[in-house]
This record gives structure tokens, C-alpha cells and sequence, in this order.
């Protein structure tokens, strides 16, 4: 019993949080990615994000990405270019898109946004992106 309740509240913790899964759902239907695709929320050691190769999965590390709102917008639209069939330098939208860290490998936000359009903050719901 405890053992379960731990394991739930670590899955709670690193969990994407709402604002984060806002961006994602907007990112994947502007991107118009296969309906079976889906983004997880996993820790990952050496990545920040990967697509499984049967294209069908997303992984982000969310927890790291939690400051950076831009940052976790193009690392979305750069795995739904993945989802979409593109590879690394083939001219696709963001697949020359790279995340910038610092030598600790804290996640540098982004000045910019790859996708047009995708709304990143909405004060009535999500009043402070990190939190």
C-alpha cells in the first residue's frame, strides 16, 4: 500500500502540468500529427525529448522544461515533425531545431517560437508557467 502511494505521488510530480499539456494539444492539431500520436511525460537521462521509431510516441522530460515555455513549444513542434515522418535536416519544419543548455544542462528559454499562433500563457488559467 505504501509502496503504491509513492509510486503515485512521483508520477504526480513529474507529471506535465496543465499549461504544458495546453501547448502540447495545440502544437499536435496545428501540426496535424497521426490521431493514434501521443506525448509522454517521462524523465529521461541523456535527452530532453526522442520519438520512438514506429512514430507513434513522444517523450519529453517536462520537469525540465518547466521554465521555458518556448523552449518546451518548439521541442513539441519538433518531435510533431518526427510524428509526421520528417528526420533531421530534411527541411521540415523545425527539424534543424536544437534546445540550448547551459554547461549544468539547465534548459535555456527560447526567444522565439517555431509554430505561429500557439498561445503560451492564459492568465486566467495558468497565472505562473512554473509553479
Amino acid at each position: 500500500m505504501h509502496t503504491s502511494y509513492l509510486l503515485l505521488l512521483a508520477a504526480l510530480a513529474g507529471a506535465m502540468n496543465p499549461q504544458q499539456a495546453n501547448i502540447a494539444r495545440q502544437v499536435m492539431k496545428a501540426r496535424g500529427v497521426p490521431p493514434w500520436s501521443v506525448i509522454i511525460d517521462a524523465v529521461q537521462a541523456d535527452n530532453i525529448a526522442y520519438t520512438d521509431t514506429d512514430l507513434k510516441r513522444v517523450y519529453i522530460d517536462a520537469n525540465r522544461l518547466r521554465k521555458t515555455p518556448r523552449t518546451f513549444a518548439n521541442v513539441v513542434t519538433h518531435e510533431c515533425s518526427h510524428l509526421n515522418g520528417a528526420q533531421h535536416g530534411d527541411g521540415s519544419l523545425a527539424m534543424d531545431y536544437r534546445v540550448t543548455t547551459q554547461p549544468n544542462g539547465e534548459v535555456i528559454e527560447d526567444n522565439f517560437v517555431l509554430l505561429p499562433g500557439i498561445s503560451l500563457f492564459d492568465p486566467d488559467k495558468f497565472p505562473a508557467f512554473g509553479q
